[in-house]
């Protein structure tokens, strides 16, 4: 009995240790992901302003593009 009792106190620890570095791993995954999506916020409105600045450039320069582009297929 008390070799049974010594075994699974033994497999007791080892899910603890187990666990321990589980939690750990999550921790750090739970950090990566937070970064991930303060990047992803940050790419959203960085693109939204470089859209905006070259939509803003096409609307107040369109005929002079029209005219480089077909200088240049011309």
């Amino acid at each position: 009995m008390e070799a049974r009792v010594a075994r699974l106190e033994t497999h007791v620890e080892y899910i603890r240790r187990d666990l321990d570095v589980m939690t750990a791993d999550l921790k750090e995954v739970h950090s990566d992901l937070t970064s991930i999506k303060r990047r992803m916020a940050y790419l959203g409105g960085a693109g939204f302003v470089v859209a905006a600045i070259f939509a803003w450039v096409i609307n107040n320069r369109f005929d002079e593009i029209v005219k480089i582009l077909t200088k240049v297929a011309g």
